[in-house]
């Protein structure tokens, strides 16, 4: 583990679980976006030492109770959006190698409550990140959400349409394109299969 002290100002990270490891939006000011994938959380950090890395993946978590950053990002967002922020899993329910309705019920037993089949599918993704994380590297690395972050860019407004439709696709890629300047703004997909392509089976 790398032990700089000083955030660097010169690139910054945003990276996203996907079928051949983690996708990578590298930004340097200035220059614009690359994209790469890569197999771990473990090799971003190490490759990019003292760099802000924003992760979409759960991360910081609870043994019972739900996160209260959870609770906010979802009261934040509102109806119909909040529902893409799920409650993240105890992390008691990690690298357990159990199928769905077994963790489901694991879960009912240490929190009272199953878990979603989304979140499911993304728990060794969470338990990567778990395992790299530590008190030390909280200074880099964060936990964010792609519709909060949407939504702050867009000035405190929730984006109208789901992810899932072309035209919500179109409203994420403008509403980027606003946020960023120059190259950056030029490199952000015009497509979805565009998209898809930097990022195999995400």
């Amino acid at each position: 583990m790398h032990h700089e002290t000083a955030l660097r100002a010169d690139v910054a990270i945003g990276v996203d679980g996907c079928s051949g490891g983690w996708v990578a939006a590298i930004y340097r000011p200035g220059e614009g976006l690359a994209f790469e994938v890569v197999p771990s959380v473990r090799s971003v950090i190490a490759r990019y030492p003292g760099v802000a890395i924003g992760i979409d993946i759960p991360i910081g978590l609870a043994d019972r109770e739900p996160r209260a950053c959870d609770l906010a990002a979802r009261k934040r967002l509102g109806s119909p959006r909040g529902s893409s922020v799920f409650p993240a899993p105890a992390r008691d329910l990690l690298n357990r190698g159990l199928t769905y309705p077994a963790l489901c019920e694991e879960a009912r037993r240490l929190t009272g409550r199953g878990i979603s089949q989304q979140t499911y599918h993304i728990v060794p993704k969470i338990a990567d990140a778990d395992r790299e994380l530590s008190p030390a590297l909280e200074a880099f690395v964060v936990e964010v959400h792609p519709e909060v972050s949407f939504w702050m860019m867009a000035g405190g407004r929730p984006m109208t349409h789901s992810k899932k439709r072309t035209a919500g696709f179109h409203e994420r890629r403008d509403v980027l394109r606003q946020a960023l300047v120059g190259p950056a703004a030029d490199a952000i997909p015009g497509t979805r299969i565009e998209a898809r392509a930097l990022a195999p089976g995400g």
